[in-house]
């Protein structure tokens, strides 16, 4: 239950009497109901309202916080409602546990008027398993697509590191980080285009090679390679 469809309730919970309002909230909505006094003591609840209780035992005359112990420690808050500085209090998601299954429920607080016009504490309970069961496998299932695409992500990076290194141990030496013979001859084809292209000397293709190879691997120079450095 959205908290903002009961608030027209809860603003004539001001106006008319606590039965006259649950009566007219619950055949709108399967919901159950607690009433207490300013002490926080039950006075009145809904047939099916130990369901959604800690111990599954909602005594008329006891402290509701014995049932419901997740009131506990807001009092200041239900003070505050009381006083009229906050006209409603909403709690979501509450959990419920039995040996076979977990149950969810929604409280919402607000203040109502008993006979009398005696004000008191209202609060209204929702079964909402249902709804976080469904909210939980939507988190779960975007989950394991976000671990997927992360994981098919990382593959392909993977993948693609090792095309890389392939690529440059085809191509290059790995001793003198210079392209090795079996990527020679492609440089060379390339560079005989280029020199044709610009019309100069073939030797100069020679030259550039042994050039840069002379100059990571010392080798003692004839003179004819010594006038190609030059």
């Amino acid at each position: 239950m959205n908290p903002y469809l009961i608030s027209d309730a809860i603003v004539q919970a001001f106006k008319e009497d606590i039965d006259t309002i649950l009566s007219g909230i619950i055949s709108l909505h399967p919901i159950e109901y607690v009433i207490l006094d300013q002490q926080l003591i039950i006075e009145k609840v809904s047939p099916q309202v130990y369901r959604f209780a800690e111990n599954q035992e909602v005594l008329i005359g006891g402290d509701v916080r014995h049932s419901f112990p997740e009131l506990v420690g807001l009092e200041t808050v239900i003070k505050n409602i009381l006083d009229k500085h906050l006209m409603s209090f909403y709690l979501q998601g509450i959990t419920r546990e039995t040996p076979d299954n977990i149950y969810y429920h929604d409280m919402y607080i607000f203040l109502g008027l008993g006979q009398e016009n005696q004000e008191r504490i209202v609060l209204i309970l929702e079964n909402v398993t249902e709804q976080m069961m469904t909210r939980q496998n939507l988190l779960q299932n975007a989950n394991e697509n976000s671990l997927l695409i992360l994981s098919m992500t990382q593959r392909n990076e993977y993948i693609k590191s090792l095309n890389q290194d392939l690529r440059q141990m085809v191509l290059m030496d790995s001793l003198t980080n210079l392209a090795n013979r079996r990527h020679f001859d492609q440089h060379l084809e390339t560079e005989w285009r280029r020199m044709s292209r610009e019309q100069k000397n073939i030797a100069l293709i020679f030259c550039d090679v042994d050039f840069s190879s002379y100059t990571t691997i010392p080798m003692v120079m004839s003179p004819e390679i010594n006038v190609c450095n030059k």
